[in-house]
């Protein structure tokens, strides 16, 4: 008899009689298997509760998110070969698509990984790579400053504009 994965049996006991806000949420996505669109309106309306409610100290539910995140991706990288493996009975052993939970799975192959390293061609061409990248960042490091001038061309070029981003953001080290 198969065991159905709970993840979070212990959280409620661990947390002793704490409100646990979106339990609810975790059971429904365990126990109902809702489809991805479902699923981040739950996480939209988690997210709006916790910035929103005045309730929930935001930084410390990012850190615990990130926690689990990283639970939960190092639990999915151990399982996959099993999860492969089983996948396979319900395709008959081949690649192709089965239901399992509600949800599409798809048996492929990884794209294969070729090793050019003996060919002096794509050495070289590797190697016009990076040097065409380094003159693109140092022709965008003068459009940051100011206007420029192709030394080339004689075309001259407007200082380059911020289109997004320069906002603060954060990041987790654990």
């Amino acid at each position: 008899m198969e065991k159905a994965l709970v993840l979070f049996e212990d959280v409620a006991k661990a947390l002793d009689g704490k409100v646990c806000t979106f339990g609810d949420d975790l059971a429904l996505i365990i126990t109902e298997q809702p489809t991805k669109r479902n699923i981040e309106h739950l996480a939209l309306a988690a997210a709006q509760q916790i910035t929103m409610s005045g309730d929930f100290d935001p930084l410390r539910e990012y850190v615990l998110i990130k926690r689990l995140i990283l639970y939960l991706e190092g639990i999915e990288d151990n399982i996959k070969p099993s999860a492969v493996t089983d996948a396979l009975k319900y395709t008959g052993g081949r690649l192709g698509d089965a239901e399992k939970c509600g949800a599409k799975v798809q048996v492929k192959n990884e794209p294969k990984k070729w090793d050019f390293s003996h060919c002096d061609t794509v050495k070289t061409l590797n190697a016009q790579v990076e040097a065409l990248k380094a003159q693109i960042k140092a022709v965008e490091t003068m459009l940051k400053a100011g206007n420029y001038v192709d030394p080339e061309s004689g075309a001259e070029y407007a200082k380059a504009e911020v289109v997004s981003g320069g906002g603060e953001t954060i990041a987790v080290y654990l």
